[in-house]
C-alpha cells in the first residue's frame, strides 16, 4: 500500500518475506499508521504473518516490539519507567506482564516520553523487557525468558494468519496514561 494521508493520520504498508536458502517460509504484511492524538503522536503497528509452511516463534527476551529512548530520558539519567500495574523502573518492571509500559524523563528541561501499548487482541499479554539504560520491549513470546517457567513455542500452521498489534505513543508534557491507553484501545479497535 502506498502512503496515504488524511486529517490527523497517515498510513503505509510493506510486505516482508522470511526465507531460508531462497525458500519463503512466511510472509508478513505490516501496516503502520500514525495518528495525531490529544496525548501525543500514536504509531499503530499491525503485522499479520502468513506461513507458507509450518513454523514457530521461539522464546527469547529480545522479541516483540521495542524502542530505545533518548539518553537523557533513561533511568540512569533521571528518567522513570512506569507500567499499568504500578511497577517502577527495571527492578520492578522487568519481566512483568502489563497492559502498557511508559518510559519518560526530561529533555532540555521539558518532560517527554513514550508508552508501549500491546493490543489486548494479541495471542498473549506481553511481558516487558524494561532496562534502566533506555531499552523498552513489549514481548508476548518470552514466557521462559521472563518467568523461568516452561519454554514457549508459538506454532504457526501453513496458511493460517497470525496477527500482532502494538502502539507507541510519543508525547511531550505530562499525560494521563490511563486516558491515553483508553484512546489507544479505541484506535486499535478501528484500525484495519
Amino acid at each position: 500500500m502506498k502512503p496515504t494521508r488524511t486529517d490527523g493520520s497517515g498510513r503505509f504498508a510493506v510486505k516482508n518475506l522470511y526465507q531460508n536458502n531462497g525458500t519463503t517460509i512466511c510472509e508478513e504484511t505490516c501496516r503502520i499508521s500514525l495518528h495525531v492524538r490529544p496525548h501525543g503522536y500514536l504509531l499503530f503497528w499491525e503485522s499479520v504473518f502468513l506461513p507458507r509452511r509450518d513454523c514457530f516463534f521461539g522464546d527469547q527476551e529480545e522479541m516483540g516490539l521495542g524502542v530505545r529512548v533518548a539518553t537523557p530520558i533513561s533511568v540512569q539519567k533521571g528518567g522513570k519507567i512506569t507500567n499499568s500495574e504500578g511497577a517502577r523502573n527495571e527492578k520492578q518492571a522487568w519481566g512483568k506482564q502489563a497492559d502498557w509500559c511508559d518510559y519518560s524523563g526530561n529533555v532540555a528541561g521539558k518532560h517527554a516520553g513514550m508508552m508501549l501499548l500491546p493490543d489486548p487482541r494479541n495471542f498473549r499479554r506481553s511481558w516487558f523487557h524494561a532496562r534502566d539504560y533506555g531499552l523498552l520491549v513489549a514481548n508476548p513470546f518470552g514466557q521462559r525468558a521472563f518467568t523461568k517457567g516452561q519454554k514457549s513455542h508459538v506454532f504457526l500452521k501453513t496458511g493460517e494468519e497470525f496477527p500482532l498489534r502494538f502502539g507507541i505513543l510519543v508525547y511531550a508534557g505530562r499525560i494521563d496514561r490511563t486516558a491515553a491507553h483508553k484512546d489507544f484501545l479505541r484506535i486499535a479497535g478501528s484500525a484495519r
